[in-house]
């Protein structure tokens, strides 16, 4: 269960034993990653859920959730990433598998292209 208090910034946190991994938000959605491969959106001004919780690929969560050009992506520990829409509405875009290998790595933005390093490659994603 999470336990939401707001913040004077207007921002949520999040805080349970199940959530090692930091929301981040596109300003109108604020997303939480649950350790066990569950994914929620909140409305950051209320607080209240948008959907969720929602399972992504099955796998253990530990980077940190990340948001590009609309699309919230979720990377499990077994290189599997789970592309969302990063909005008010649920909708599942795609799930991606890299190598398989064990990956800690939280994905990186720049400009668009998306970095994603695994336990034996670094990836660039995009155009």
């Amino acid at each position: 269960m999470l336990l939401i208090r707001r913040l004077t910034i207007g921002l949520l946190c999040a805080q349970t034993e199940d959530l090692p991994i930091p929301p981040c938000s596109t300003g109108s959605v604020a997303a939480f990653c649950l350790f066990c491969d569950l994914v929620t959106a909140l409305d950051p001004r209320t607080g209240e859920a948008l959907w969720g919780p929602e399972r992504t690929a099955q796998g253990t969560v530990s980077a940190s959730p990340v948001v590009a050009d609309g699309k919230l992506y979720v990377l499990n520990e077994h290189g599997v990433t789970t592309v969302l829409s990063a909005g008010p509405e649920y909708r599942h875009r795609a799930t991606n598998q890299l190598d398989g290998s064990y990956t800690l790595s939280s994905p990186a933005v720049a400009g668009s292209q998306l970095f994603v390093r695994t336990g034996t490659h670094l990836y660039c994603l995009g155009h």
